[in-house]
């Protein structure tokens, strides 16, 4: 399979994963009001994609080693487009959420196996590469995704948001089938997948730029819980106006993903990571002082976090390339844990963000850097890095 035709197929299949996590968030609070509840729905509502994204990724991993990663992704496409469906037509809210975490574990599906194909079919030095055009689809959806979602929401109300995100996972299956590469089945390890499982996350190579892009994967999920009440509430802010902060956001991260290839042309892959912890970090901070300093000023929130999303835009692909090339197992279990830890942590994340006073961004701004500085320490925390 060439090349470009692999990115395009996880790219596309990425995108639509995260259409699960941005499209809806300009509807979260017509959603909130159509079902009567309080101010936490909204950050529940993320939680339980989160949860369910999170929880069955190890699971995906050990299906992908027995199914392939091709049959595996089709299977996760079909669940993303069923529970989708099930969303949008909720009638209460104990069925939506049950739906959104059905969602959820989909779209992990869907992340681990897009991952695995590039792994699969690439060498350790196009991965990191590969990996941030898979960034680039995620800022595609963090920004571009939320101002369409905006749009749907306002001409055709919030169900229709969840009936989009059903027709693409089912309009992905066919050019699945179809161009994906098919990878060998693994039968014949006899180690059980909780040893291999063990064994990783033992390794402080493959844990600890794990553990600092998760966290700044954290800072953006408690950010995306918080900010539409804040904006659309604190700030007085439409829905359609918050929808349009997505294009800035996204050239941000852009930003920061298409930067990777140029900055591991000039120093390694460690340095390069690092660097981006420090943006990361260096935005947060000044999203804290903004809303001290300018605490009616929307900009002064949203712009820091523009700097910050360019540095995560760098650590997202350096830190799952950093980690897997160090991984003593081929196959999908590196990734599958890997993908497991973000979701897990961002799980965190959004379930300390609907707990967070709605509408207040002092709190959120404290919290963020908190993540940023504590995922800059554990990387540069004593222990040899091996330089990549």
């Amino acid at each position: 399979m060439k090349f470009d035709s692999l990115i395009v197929i996880s790219c596309l299949t990425v995108l639509t994963a995260q259409s699960g996590i941005t499209l809806y968030l300009p509807s979260l609070p017509s959603i909130a009001e159509y079902f009567h509840a309080d101010a936490s729905f909204s950050a529940m509502t993320l939680s339980a994609f989160l949860v369910g994204m999170g929880l069955p990724m190890l699971l995906w991993g050990k299906v992908a080693a027995r199914l392939g990663s091709r049959t595996t992704m089709m299977w996760a496409l079909g669940l993303f487009s069923v529970s989708s469906l099930g969303v949008a037509l909720s009638v209460d809210t104990m069925t939506f959420m049950l739906f959104r975490s059905l969602q959820g574990a989909a779209a992990g599906g869907i992340s681990v196996m897009a991952r695995v194909l590039l792994r699969d079919s690439l060498s350790a030095q196009h991965l990191a590469k590969a990996l941030s055009w898979l960034s680039i689809c995620f800022v595609i959806s963090l920004g571009m995704a939320q101002f369409l979602g905006a749009l749907i929401q306002v001409a055709l109300g919030w169900r229709s948001v969840f009936f989009t995100s059903a027709v693409l996972g089912i309009l992905l299956i066919l050019p699945v089938r179809r161009y994906a590469p098919y990878t060998t089945i693994n039968t014949s390890s006899s180690l059980s997948s909780l040893h291999i499982y063990g064994t990783l996350i033992r390794d402080t190579q493959f844990l600890k730029p794990v553990l600092a892009g998760g966290l700044g994967y954290g800072v953006i999920i408690l950010f995306s819980a918080g900010a539409p009440t804040i904006f659309q509430i604190h700030f007085n802010w439409t829905e359609v106006e918050y929808g349009l902060i997505g294009w800035p956001i996204s050239i941000a991260y852009m930003l920061g993903a298409l930067s990777v290839k140029w900055l591991i042309s000039k120093r390694s892959q460690d340095q390069s990571l690092v660097l981006g912890l420090r943006f990361l970090a260096l935005g947060a901070l000044l999203m804290v002082a903004g809303e001290r300093l300018f605490p009616t000023t929307a900009s002064a929130l949203w712009l820091p976090y523009c700097l910050l999303l360019t540095g995560q835009g760098i650590v997202y692909p350096l830190c799952q390339s950093l980690a897997n090339q160090n991984s003593t197992f081929s196959g999908p279990y590196a990734m599958a844990l890997t993908g497991f830890m973000h979701q897990a942590m961002a799980a965190g994340c959004g379930l300390v963000a609907s707990i967070l006073p709605p509408g207040q961004p002092a709190h959120l701004t404290l919290a963020c850097m908190g993540l940023a500085t504590l995922a800059l320490s554990i990387y540069l925390s004593t222990g040899h890095r091996q330089p990549a």
